[in-house]
C-alpha cells in the first residue's frame, strides 16, 4: 500500500503530533500492509513524516521511501545526492511541470494520485476565505501562510473528491 503526506508547512505541538503520527504509521504498516511512503519534500510535516518512516525502517526493513519530482526538475548533483542518500529513489513524473513549486497544487495532486492512503496535518478550522486574505495582504509572512493553508485545503478536498482514505493527525 502506498502512503503520502500532505500538511501545513509549520507544525504546532510537534512533540504531540510526532507521537500521533508514529502510532498511525505503525498501524498502517502492521494492519494495512503499508510499504511505500512517498514524499514531496516540503515543510515541517513532510520532514517529520520522513524522519519517523526512516526510524521505522529499522523495525520494518521492507518499507521504502521515495521522493516525488517533476520530469522537468533539474536537480543539481549535490541536491540529487542528498535526496538519494535519504531515500535511494527519486520518482520523476514526465509531463508534470512546476511540481517543485510550493505555489502549485500539482505536486499534492500527483502525490494523492499515486497513493492509496493520505496522511494529513490539516486544521479544517483555519479560515482561508477572501475576507481573511484582505487582512494579511500587506504582510508577506501572512500571505505565505495563507497560501500554504489554501494549498493544503485544496489538496484535502482533491483527495476526498477522488475517494482516497484520509487520516488526519489532528483528529
Amino acid at each position: 500500500m502506498n502512503v503520502t503526506f500532505i500538511g501545513h508547512k509549520h507544525v504546532k505541538n510537534s512533540k504531540r503530533i510526532r507521537a500521533i503520527l508514529r502510532k498511525m504509521l505503525r498501524e498502517l504498516i502492521e494492519k494495512r500492509d503499508a510499504d511505500l511512503f512517498i514524499f514531496g519534500g516540503e515543510g515541517e510535516f513532510d520532514e517529520m513524516a520522513y524522519d519517523i518512516v526512516s526510524s521505522l525502517k529499522v523495525k520494518y526493513p521492507h518499507i521504502n521511501r521515495v521522493f516525488l519530482r517533476s520530469g522537468s526538475s533539474v536537480l543539481g548533483d549535490d541536491y540529487r545526492e542528498s535526496f538519494l542518500k535519504r531515500c535511494k529513489q527519486i520518482l520523476y513524473l514526465k509531463g508534470l511541470t512546476n511540481i517543485d513549486s510550493d505555489s502549485d497544487i500539482g505536486c499534492d495532486e500527483a502525490l494523492i494520485d499515486l497513493s492509496d492512503t493520505i496522511v494529513v496535518y490539516f486544521d479544517s478550522a483555519i479560515d482561508v476565505s477572501d475576507k481573511i486574505s484582505a487582512r494579511v495582504y500587506g504582510d508577506p509572512e501572512g500571505r505565505e501562510k495563507l497560501k500554504d493553508d489554501r494549498i493544503v485545503k485544496i489538496a484535502v478536498e482533491y483527495a476526498q473528491k477522488n475517494g482516497k482514505p484520509i487520516l488526519n493527525v489532528l483528529k
